[in-house]
């Protein structure tokens, strides 16, 4: 608002005022109103008026309407795509929790994987390493991940952790042959190649959306 002050209020029943501080005062009022309203018509073109240019107005004037609003950030629009690109819990809502233990085989000496689901964020963990045959890339059967538990389709999930020189990928298959595999591969960034094992250099974890 205007940085003016506003003209004493003791003016109005005191007869020692003059005429002239009568009108200084009126004038102090008029150019604090002139300046207030140069304000609220920037604020309205600019705050306001942009609100209605992006389609959020009441359809009666400037002021955004806060149902509009609603419908806009939910389906489509400048914010719309990002609204629904969320955790998959909506405001008040329970998230939808899903946990399952499934038995990886394959490569590997069989082991206990977990997946946790809550909302549209996804865990698969081990307890401990994990052992398989000599490879740099060992991979489960096919189809052993749940389907709630997958990536979105045609996406493979991948997880790095690194320890030295050596980063050992996590994998999550989402589509192809292998779909709905475990795998793990490692990696020496030194050597610029790919690190032959026989188990991993510790417990496997990888946390994705779906």
């Amino acid at each position: 608002m205007p940085n003016l002050p506003l003209p004493s209020t003791d003016f109005l029943g005191d007869g020692q005022r003059t005429t002239a501080e009568f009108q200084d005062a009126i004038d102090q009022v008029q150019n604090w109103l002139i300046v207030a309203q140069a304000e609220l018509d920037a604020l309205s073109d600019t705050t306001f008026g942009e609100a209605a240019v992006r389609g959020v107005g009441n359809l009666t004037g400037d002021v955004p309407d806060k149902a509009v609003l609603d419908t806009r950030l939910g389906t489509s629009g400048n914010l719309g795509t990002v609204a629904q690109e969320d955790s998959g819990i909506d405001d008040g809502e329970v998230p939808v929790i899903m946990y399952q233990d499934v038995t990886i085989e394959g490569d590997f000496t069989p082991f206990t994987l977990h997946c946790q689901r809550i909302g549209r964020v996804v865990t698969l963990w081990a307890d401990d390493v994990v052992s398989h045959s000599s490879s740099f890339s060992p991979q489960s059967q096919s189809g052993v991940i749940p389907i709630d538990f997958r990536p979105p389709i045609d996406s493979t999930a991948t997880s790095a952790q690194v320890f030295g020189s050596l980063i050992q990928g996590v994998w999550s298959m989402g589509s192809g042959a292998n779909q709905g595999a475990f795998r793990i591969q490692y990696t020496d960034i030194q050597d610029a190649g790919f690190e032959t094992r026989t188990a991993s250099l510790w417990p496997p974890i990888i946390t994705y959306g779906v």
